[in-house]
């Protein structure tokens, strides 16, 4: 048990490494970012960033989000809509 949890942490920790490195230069997110971070389809990334609760907005024909808004809004709890 003490070595499966020591591998979560390991696996915890490279994953969190993989996110900073992708996101340590970036203000903000694109949709494709965000799929590249999440590995979400296009269409469900959208979704998001169309709900009233995240913190994107449009920028031109692009629409972007804060990077720091990003981890902010995942590291709350949220509730799926009926």
């Amino acid at each position: 048990m003490f070595f499966n949890t020591l591998g979560t942490l390991y696996n915890t920790q490279k994953s969190l490494e993989n996110f900073t490195s992708q996101v340590e230069n970036k203000l903000f997110l694109t949709i494709e970012d965000v799929m590249n971070l999440t590995g979400w389809s296009k269409k469900t990334v959208e979704n998001l960033f169309n709900q009233n609760d995240f913190p994107s907005c449009d920028y031109g024909k692009k629409k972007i989000v804060l990077t720091l808004a990003f981890i902010n809004y995942f590291m709350t709890p949220h509730k799926k809509d009926a």
